[in-house]
């Protein structure tokens, strides 16, 4: 700003010499910076306010768009706020749920019966009313449905699923729709693809597995897993590709 003023009036005592009109340019400088307008700003404005040509229009001008810096800077703040509470939300849910001693479960093993509704698949340990790991929701011939809910101890970051949890239920829905076209023999997975295609977020991921090609011994099978969030909107978050061994009871037995 040193640029704009011009060499001061001294007194005869070597005191500076300041007029109204010095007055003046300080106040406009001081309640400039106090809103936050850069510095390169009011050294445009100072030249015009000295000499009481700044305009009205052109100082309306520049405030608002001071005032469109500020709103930005708020939503940038409230999303950060937003975040940041979910981050302490998400730590306080795994910090209960380690001191429920859920980390560390066995893998429940479970089965499939044809046409059964609303099956939930829980870990044995687990209450009846607690929230259950997976809920077999339709099953019909050649296709199965399953939902896994929101856990925190199944997410990478708050309200995002690691890939393990998508993978797991694409898989479980996939072969466990080949496993109902050879209800005797005992079905396994032998490989499998998956593609990921958007975040695993919402409220619950919801899989549906059908049998593409069936087979005596193998089955080519599949399942799109979809995110569902709070409004019951689903969007496509993977998809898996899967081939399911078939081995006869009574053989394996022998």
């Amino acid at each position: 700003m040193s640029r704009q003023r011009p060499a001061a009036a001294r007194t005869d005592a070597g005191y500076r010499s300041v007029t109204e009109a010095d007055v003046r340019v300080l106040v406009f400088i001081r309640m400039s910076r106090a809103l936050g307008l850069s510095l390169a700003q009011i050294s445009d404005w100072v030249p015009a306010s000295r000499a009481g040509r700044l305009r009205d229009g052109q100082l309306i001008d520049g405030l608002q768009q001071r005032l469109g810096d500020i709103d930005r800077d708020i939503a940038r703040l409230q999303d950060l706020r937003r975040r940041t509470a979910d981050h302490i939300t998400w730590a306080r849910d795994r910090q209960a749920e380690a001191h429920r001693g859920t980390t560390g479960r066995r893998k429940a093993r479970h089965t499939i019966q044809p046409n059964h509704q609303t099956t939930p698949m829980t870990h044995p340990n687990h209450a009846p009313d607690s929230n259950p790991d997976a809920q077999v929701c339709d099953v019909t011939n050649g296709s199965v449905v399953v939902e896994l809910p929101m856990q925190p101890g199944l997410c990478l970051r708050p309200g995002q699923r690691q890939a393990t949890a998508v993978f797991a239920v694409a898989d479980f829905a996939a072969v466990a729709a080949a496993a109902l076209l050879q209800p005797d023999a005992a079905t396994s997975t032998t490989d499998t693809t998956l593609k990921l295609v958007a975040p695993a977020m919402g409220e619950r991921l919801r899989a549906a597995g059908r049998v593409v090609h069936a087979g005596a011994r193998s089955t080519v099978c599949q399942a799109d897993v979809l995110s569902i969030d709070a409004q019951g909107e689903a969007r496509l978050c993977a998809s898996l590709l899967a081939t399911a061994h078939h081995a006869r009871l009574d053989h394996a037995a022998a």
